[in-house]
């Protein structure tokens, strides 16, 4: 359950129309202080953190390996799908992002679990 709820809030996140993005995105850096870029990026890093641990929660009989597949191929998915939405982009450097995330949150499964 909690898989889908964060998969769904990534979906919805990724996928919003790029003026719509970069207006979430500033009023959140406003209320925060935290530079937009840096909000950008980080939330990259958090949501696939996320997303790799409850990947684990979700399926713990299969190999680390085989969940960390899972995660990296929705990725690249995710940033291959933006390219239809108007002010959207596929960007390298999100990708990236999204593995240092992945790597994160199966660092997180490795020692609490």
């Amino acid at each position: 359950m909690l898989f889908w709820l964060v998969f769904i809030l990534e979906v919805v996140l990724s996928h919003t129309p790029g003026n719509t993005s970069i207006n979430q995105s500033a009023w959140l850096s406003s209320v925060t202080r935290v530079n937009e870029g840096l909000l950008r990026k980080v939330t990259h890093v958090v949501l696939f953190a996320i997303l790799s641990f409850t990947v684990h929660l979700s399926w713990p009989e299969t190999s680390l390996w085989a969940r960390v597949g899972v995660v990296v191929a929705w990725s690249i998915l995710d940033e291959v799908t933006k390219i239809p939405i108007p002010g959207r982009h596929c960007n390298l450097v999100d990708v990236v992002l999204n593995l240092v995330g992945t790597g994160i949150g199966c660092m997180i499964q490795i020692l609490l679990l």
